[in-house]
Order: C-alpha cells, then sequence, then structure tokens
C-alpha cells in the first residue's frame, strides 16, 4: 500500500512540476533564402543579337532572363547511348561538345550555373556554364 502511495504521489508531483516548467524548446534563427547557384529551365526565347536567353523552370509560370557574356561556356551533353533505352547497368562521363548560341533552340533544356547566388532572381548576369541537356 505504501508502495502505490509512493508512486501516486511520485507521479502526480511529476506532473505538476511539468506544467510549472515546461520543457525548453529549441529556437531556431531564419537562416535567410538558401543559396542557389545553379537551375534546371527550358528554353522559352532566343535572342542571339543581345546574347541573351528567356527561360522557365518546370513548373513554375515565371520566366527568367539569362544574359551570356564572352566568358559564358556553352556545352552539349551527348551520351554514349540512347537516352531513350539506357543499359540496365553502365557507369559513363557525358562528352561535352562546346557550342554557341546559335545553336540552341527553343524547347532545349539547360542546366545553367552561376558563380553567384540566384536564389529568387529574375535576370541572371553572372552564368558561368550553360549545358544543354540531349
Amino acid at each position: 500500500m505504501i508502495v502505490l502511495f509512493v508512486l501516486i504521489f511520485g507521479g502526480v508531483f511529476y506532473l505538476i512540476e511539468q506544467v510549472k516548467f515546461p520543457q525548453k524548446k529549441e529556437i531556431v534563427e531564419d537562416q535567410g533564402p538558401p543559396e542557389v547557384f545553379s537551375l534546371g529551365a527550358v528554353i522559352a526565347e532566343i535572342n542571339i543579337e543581345d546574347n541573351y536567353l528567356i527561360v522557365k523552370p518546370p513548373k513554375e509560370e515565371k520566366k527568367i532572363k539569362v544574359n551570356l557574356s564572352r566568358d559564358t561556356e556553352i556545352v552539349q551533353l551527348k551520351f554514349p547511348f540512347d537516352p531513350k533505352n539506357p543499359p540496365l547497368e553502365a557507369t559513363f562521363t557525358p562528352e561535352k561538345i562546346p557550342i554557341t548560341i546559335k545553336d540552341l533552340k527553343s524547347g532545349d533544356f539547360l542546366l545553367i550555373k552561376s558563380k553567384t547566388n540566384i536564389a529568387g532572381k529574375s535576370e541572371l548576369n553572372d552564368v558561368s556554364k550553360i549545358e544543354s541537356l540531349p
């Protein structure tokens, strides 16, 4: 009987302490927006004269202007097999063929890489590399 009384009293005491002094919650500080240095997108428009592209990221309505410089490297990735029918077990390194803005066309899927954070931007100016995916 005494053991039962001690257990009940201990349980009640524990509950009272939890109500008086709740567990401290860890405070997570806002780290700000994430940093993004690459973007996958489909070409919507090409302006060869002014050297820029308008691209649209998948599942987004907004379009992004991508300004190219003479330092922007553009390559076409070429797989050593048909991408629609890949081998079951294979490791490979795609061949990177240098191309120009004139070789791109609307609807091409691009991987755009930048040296600066591009998160939330609607115009990209510091584009270091563009890879055109098959």
